[in-house]
């Protein structure tokens, strides 16, 4: 994503598909995971509202890319 965004300055169709399918597959491996107490050093518990996490992961990851093409945004309104 960071050279998507700040090194090469584009956002390819297929870049964005695997964003939006890779963010929800780590999202939801880690937090089955914790849960499971399969990770070293984190003992098994529950994990409650596990979707607030992945939406502002989301959202963090939109407003990013807003944030870097402003420019071009601004110049289709």
């Amino acid at each position: 994503m960071t050279q998507s965004l700040y090194e090469i300055g584009a956002l390819c169709p297929y870049c964005l598909v695997v964003w939006a399918a890779m963010i929800p597959v780590f999202w939801y491996t880690t937090v089955h995971n914790v849960a499971a107490g399969h990770l070293p050093g984190v003992a098994a518990r529950p994990v409650h509202r596990h979707v607030w996490g992945l939406a502002l992961w989301l959202a963090l990851v939109t407003f990013l890319v807003v944030q870097r093409f402003w420019t071009y945004f601004s110049g289709l309104l």
